[in-house]
């Protein structure tokens, strides 16, 4: 889930940077990545832009998967409802502006789906 919220805003002329700095981010568990400073984050993030709106995404959204999914079998939860939930409770609660309702959707359904 973290790693879908990182695709938005990559261009297709961007997609080299973002295939590495996935590479990378993907060499850490996730327990790693929530573990790992803003700082460290801001360069692992740095080539895809928008640094600091990433790091909040990645922080509200382990704050969202420690608080809501730990303990559930988000394959029993229906997509529109986890959806819902993500939108209300990662995209507005910490003003990460540059992710809208409408890419997490995109983004994230293949994810819960598949």
């Amino acid at each position: 889930m973290l790693v879908a919220g990182l695709s938005t805003r990559v261009s297709f002329r961007m997609l080299g940077s973002y295939t590495n700095t996935i590479n990378n981010f993907l060499r850490h568990s996730y327990e790693e990545i929530k573990e790992t400073s803003d700082d460290d984050l801001r360069v692992m993030l740095k080539s895809l832009g928008l640094p600091d709106a990433r790091i909040k995404f990645i922080r509200s959204m382990s704050r969202y998967i420690d608080n809501n999914l730990k303990s559930k079998d988000i394959k029993s939860i229906p997509n529109g409802v986890l959806i819902a939930d993500i939108a209300k409770n990662v995209i507005k609660s910490d003003n990460a502006v540059f992710y809208t309702q409408r890419d997490i959707t995109v983004e994230l359904c293949p994810l819960i789906v598949g």
